[in-house]
């Protein structure tokens, strides 16, 4: 699968979520995002090992500095 996309004119890039929590109807509801310098320790199991993958806009991933 491409780690990046355009969609609409824009670019995309890949991303892992990985569930913590979930709503009332079992939907996900708190995740945490895996960019593509992300590993995951999927050894403990007290933590979930449920992912998810979603496209977000390339400008979100893009590492920058925390005032701007």
């Amino acid at each position: 699968m491409a780690r990046n996309r355009q969609i609409k004119g824009e670019m995309y890039n890949l991303v892992v979520l990985r569930v913590h929590e979930w709503d009332e109807q079992g939907r996900p509801s708190k995740c945490t995002i895996g960019y593509d310098d992300a590993t995951f320790d999927i050894r403990d199991d007290a933590v979930s090992r449920e992912f998810m993958t979603c496209f977000v806009p390339e400008k979100m991933t893009t590492p920058r500095t925390r005032g701007h």
